[in-house]
C-alpha cells in the first residue's frame, strides 16, 4: 500500500502527511502562580503535577494520533518576568509507529498568593504546636517541620510555640513525635466567632524527655540503665535483665 498523498509506501496516509494536515499543538493558556512560593495552581500536588494537568487539557492532535504520555520542563523567562517557558516532549503513536514530538511554548503568568502564603502573611493559625522538654530534641523537631505551614514562632523559656496554618498537618505530625518518645497532650480553646459559629484553636503539647542512652531511670521501684530510647525505652537492671517499658512511665535518676 502507498500513501495517497505523497506515494510513499504506507498503510494509508503516512505519518508525515497526516501530521501536515493534523499538526500536534498545545493551545494557548495562562498560568496562575504564587509569586512568594512559586506554587502553580490548581494546588493538587507538586508543581510538575499541577502543570501537567493543565497542559494535558490543552494538547491537540488528529484522531489517529494517540498521545501515550509526555514529560515536561519549565523555567521563568529571563527577559519577561510575566512569562514562563515550557518544553513538552510528547510520546505519540500513529498506525503502530511510535514517535516523539517536541513543543516549546511561552505562557503568560498571573501572580496571586496561594492559600498557604495568604494565611501565613495574615498570621492565620489553626493549631499551636507547643514543643517542650529536651532543648536538642526541640531544635531537631522544629527543623523537621515543613515551613510552608508555619505562620509564626514564639521562643519561650520552656520551649517553642509553633503556630501552624493547618490543623490536619499538626495532627499528622504528632505520630512521629510520639514514636520518638514524646508525651502528647491535645486541647482546644475558644478563639472567636465567625458567621455565628464558635471557632476553636487547637493546642498540641509535645513534651520530650531528657532521658538518654546510659542514663539511669526508675521504673516500678527498680533501677535500670537505659540501652535504647524512643516511644518504648529498653532498660537493663543490675542483674543484667532487660525490660522494655514506655518512656512516660519511668523517672530519670540524677
Amino acid at each position: 500500500m502507498f500513501c495517497p498523498i505523497c506515494g510513499k509506501e504506507s498503510k494509508g496516509i503516512c505519518k508525515e502527511c497526516y501530521l501536515k494536515k493534523n499538526p500536534i499543538s498545545i493551545g494557548n493558556f495562562q498560568l496562575i502562580v504564587c509569586k512568594k512560593c512559586g506554587k502553580i495552581f490548581p494546588e493538587i500536588g507538586e508543581n510538575e503535577e499541577n502543570l501537567k494537568k493543565i497542559v494535558r487539557k490543552n494538547i491537540f492532535s488528529g484522531e489517529m494520533v494517540k498521545i501515550n504520555d509526555f514529560k515536561i520542563s519549565y523555567s521563568k523567562d529571563e527577559k519577561f518576568e510575566k512569562f514562563m517557558n515550557i518544553k513538552v516532549v510528547l510520546f505519540c503513536e500513529y498506525q503502530d509507529e511510535k514517535f516523539e514530538n517536541e513543543q516549546n511554548i511561552k505562557v503568560r503568568v498571573i501572580n496571586t498568593p496561594c492559600k498557604s502564603c495568604s494565611r501565613k502573611s495574615g498570621h492565620y493559625c489553626e493549631v499551636v504546636l507547643q514543643l517542650r522538654g529536651d532543648r536538642e530534641k526541640i531544635k531537631e523537631t522544629y527543623g523537621k517541620i515543613d515551613q510552608i505551614f508555619v505562620s509564626d514562632v514564639d521562643e519561650l523559656k520552656e520551649g517553642l510555640d509553633v503556630y501552624l496554618i493547618s490543623r490536619d498537618y499538626g495532627t499528622s505530625s504528632i505520630k512521629q513525635f510520639a514514636d520518638e518518645g514524646a508525651v502528647i497532650k491535645r486541647t482546644s480553646k475558644l478563639w472567636g466567632m465567625k458567621d455565628g459559629q464558635r471557632i476553636y484553636r487547637g493546642y498540641i503539647l509535645v513534651k520530650f524527655s531528657d532521658i538518654k542512652v546510659n542514663d539511669k531511670v526508675k521504673y516500678k521501684d527498680k533501677i535500670y540503665k537505659v540501652l535504647k530510647t524512643g516511644k518504648f525505652l529498653m532498660g537493663e537492671n543490675e542483674t543484667g535483665k532487660k525490660k522494655q517499658f514506655r518512656m512516660k512511665n519511668c523517672e530519670k535518676i540524677e
